[in-house]
């Protein structure tokens, strides 16, 4: 029991720390966009995504990825 509340625990760690990052690149993204002058980071990712077929969201590439497996 005691393992799996120190699994549990380091778990809900990562998941915080794969959270702040993201809000970190969304943060960084908008920066990016407001000191070059690009109207919209939304098309701006958008345009990222379609041109490397990398998604920023790590849910969605994990996704991508496994798709891409079979």
């Amino acid at each position: 029991m005691n393992l799996y509340r120190s699994l549990e625990k380091e778990n809900n760690h990562l998941h915080k720390i794969i959270d702040k990052f993201y809000n970190t690149v969304e943060k960084f993204i908008d920066w990016i966009c407001h000191k070059f002058g690009i109207s919209e980071s939304k098309e701006l990712v958008k345009n990222f995504e379609e041109e490397t077929r990398t998604f920023i969201d790590s849910k969605k590439q994990l996704e991508h990825e496994e798709r891409e497996k079979d």
